[in-house]
């Protein structure tokens, strides 16, 4: 009987549209007991292996307010490894070239200087890249991408190659791609909200690919009640069916192939809707304003260079344009039927107009500090605790 492999990619999103600030500060306060530490000891002591994709700004965060988090990954390289994000989780195709190298340069750099064990792929914000930013971060260092065929539909996900591929870019070279398989992140969320592992134990069986590649956010379980239960029921009840691996001893088990273009199979990374995050509209202006003050990214300083990388934030505007999702749930495990749940989105929106004008008090030479220090509001003191590291940096 063949081996069975399973690789867990991680996205923690600290600025998701449905995680409030005052929830995300809860989730990491209270040093070894805070439930955010609990979370990544739970991996640990389950022998579950994970591959964390932190944005710096999530990595400033648990630098603040849970640093035991920081020391308990390092500590840990057998069970965790960490891939090269940006610092801000942003739409990469609405970036100028400076403004794209500029977030991943800020986010590689601290991930690099914070973390042991690093594997150098890079982990897509949106899964929205265009072909010349694949060739940018291969020249910053990136041997490798991921794209998840669950965000694309129809003859687009049709196109998309179903196992690891090699991209071609406009300079002749190949930048290597792992595809998720979407029925396990569905099978994780269904974990989660019926404290059920049925589904995503039968999307690990029933595949008969050697090693198989999950994504999932793993800030789900704190939008909805008995959060970290949920995510340690799912850890004890996995079934053994595939051994978890980290990304680094996977990718020698692995064959990379080269796409055939006759085939109408993509090439390149595919081009992503921007739908859910324009779908109407409401906040152009915020873009074309953004887009604007990004044109003279080169002169900015230093503090109007931190208040850009809040700004250009995707879940910005995932809190506007998004509906907030209603989902059926066991709110106790005990429980027989299911409820109708609503994850509320935040008021994310206006924060981002908040640091719009913020950034423009900046690039005027006004010192933004003393107004973020005074803040009592979660998301101020979020950001001002951002803006101690950045200038310690």
């Amino acid at each position: 009987m063949k081996a069975l492999f399973l690789v867990d990619v991680i996205n923690f999103n600290a600025d998701a549209s449905c995680l409030s600030a005052q929830r995300w500060l809860e989730v990491l306060s209270g040093g070894y007991e805070s439930e955010f530490y609990r979370w990544l000891s739970a991996y640990v002591r389950h022998n579950r292996k994970a591959v964390l994709g932190l944005p710096g700004a999530t990595v400033a965060d648990i630098q603040s307010f849970c640093p035991e988090g920081i020391q308990f990954v390092n500590e840990n390289p057998a069970h965790f490894e960490v891939l090269l994000r940006p610092y801000a989780h942003d739409l990469a195709v609405l970036r100028t070239d400076l403004g794209f190298y500029t977030n991943c340069k800020v986010g590689f750099d601290l991930i690099q200087k914070t973390f042991k064990n690093i594997c150098p792929w890079f982990l897509p914000p949106e899964f929205t890249l265009s072909a010349s930013q694949v060739i940018t971060l291969r020249e910053m260092g990136v041997r490798g991408l991921f794209i998840n065929l669950g965000r694309f539909k129809g003859q687009r996900q049709e196109r998309l190659p179903k196992q690891p591929y090699r991209i071609q870019t406009f300079d002749n070279e190949e930048m290597p791609c792992i595809p998720f398989t979407h029925e396990l992140t569905l099978g994780y969320l269904s974990a989660l909200h019926h404290y059920r592992p049925e589904l995503w134990n039968e999307a690990n069986k029933s595949s008969k690919e050697a090693v198989l590649f999950s994504w999932r956010d793993a800030e789900s379980p704190f939008f909805i009640p008995d959060s970290l239960n949920r995510e340690l029921n799912w850890l004890k009840t996995e079934a053994p069916q595939r051994e978890r691996l980290l990304l680094s001893e996977a990718l020698p088990k692995l064959t990379f192939e080269q796409p055939a273009s006759n085939e109408g199979t993509y090439t390149q990374y595919p081009a992503h809707t921007l739908m859910p995050w324009l779908r109407e509209m409401r906040m152009l202006g915020f873009v074309q304003n953004l887009y604007t003050q990004e044109l003279d990214l080169e002169s900015f300083n230093s503090e109007a260079q931190f208040m850009w990388l809040q700004c250009i934030n995707s879940d910005i505007l995932s809190a506007i344009e998004k509906d907030s999702p209603k989902i059926s749930i066991k709110i106790k495990p005990e429980d027989i039927e299911n409820q109708e749940f609503t994850i509320w989105r935040t008021d994310r929106g206006t924060e981002g107009e908040a640091f719009l004008w913020l950034l423009q008090q900046a690039r005027q030479g006004k010192s933004i500090q003393k107004w973020l220090q005074d803040g009592s509001q979660p998301y101020l003191i979020k950001i001002y605790k951002r803006l101690k590291l950045w200038e310690n940096a």
